[in-house]
């Protein structure tokens, strides 16, 4: 976690154990996430966190867009069915970071766990050698209708076609799969071109409405410094 952590704790933790060799502080490194990860996942409730509010748009595909596995270059895309929950956070956030990417801030990490070992999440990372630098994840509840739930890239890879292709290939693998219509939703805190990034891949407008969003900043989930062009949220009466 980016957001919480007392580097003196771990260090002083990891000296325990430093007579054991690197491997076990690789294994000690990972049960400090795991214990802050439950922590900072814990400590706040959600109805205190101040709310945003913005416009969200849905959008849909109902017919095949019939377009082919994009050629990546050096890039790789992997779909993935064992990740855990440290790690899924770790992408979740350097992707929507920038846009506050909103669904995961107040969910324990029994419950993203449960999500991610679901049949119906579909995971596909997209490497850099061997390093993650997007992400998409799908719901795939109804089979037929598949809700693309999370999609982007880190920011350095922005506006350079990488997403582009990315988003091709998760078309082609989604539809070949036999389903009948793809779904998603944006809103006032994604991308500027978010919309026309995703209507020029074929999917259209049908609803729009008013949303509100937590302002995970407030709990440490992400940084008070993170998203600065967005303002930030504000209490409720309720």
């Amino acid at each position: 976690m980016r957001a919480g952590r007392r580097p003196a704790d771990d260090n002083r933790i990891a000296k325990i154990f430093c007579s054991l060799g690197l491997l076990n502080l690789v294994i000690v490194h990972h049960v400090i996430r795991r214990v802050k990860l439950g922590q900072d996942m814990n400590k706040t409730d959600p109805r205190d966190v101040p709310i945003i509010r913005s416009e969200v748009t849905y959008l849909e595909m109902i017919s095949n867009p019939n377009v082919g596995q994009a050629d990546l270059g050096h890039f790789q895309l992997r779909k993935v069915s064992n990740i855990d929950v440290a790690s899924y956070l770790d992408i979740y956030k350097a992707v929507g970071r920038d846009y506050l990417w909103n669904y995961r801030g107040g969910q324990s990490a029994d419950e993203i766990g449960g999500i991610l070992n679901a049949p119906s999440t579909w995971i596909y990372l997209l490497y850099q050698d061997s390093a993650v630098v997007g992400m998409a994840e799908l719901d795939a509840t109804n089979p037929k209708d598949v809700e693309l739930v999370h999609f982007g890239l880190i920011p350095r890879l922005l506006h350079q076609g990488i997403g582009r292709k990315f988003l091709q290939s998760i078309l082609h693998l989604v539809w070949n799969t036999g389903v009948e219509r793809m779904c998603l939703s944006t809103c006032g805190m994604d991308h500027p071109k978010a919309i026309e990034f995703y209507e020029n891949a074929g999917f259209t407008k049908f609803k729009t409405s008013m949303g509100e969003f937590r302002d995970w900043r407030f709990t440490g989930f992400y940084t008070m410094e993170d998203a600065p062009q967005i303002p930030l949220g504000a209490k409720t009466d309720g």
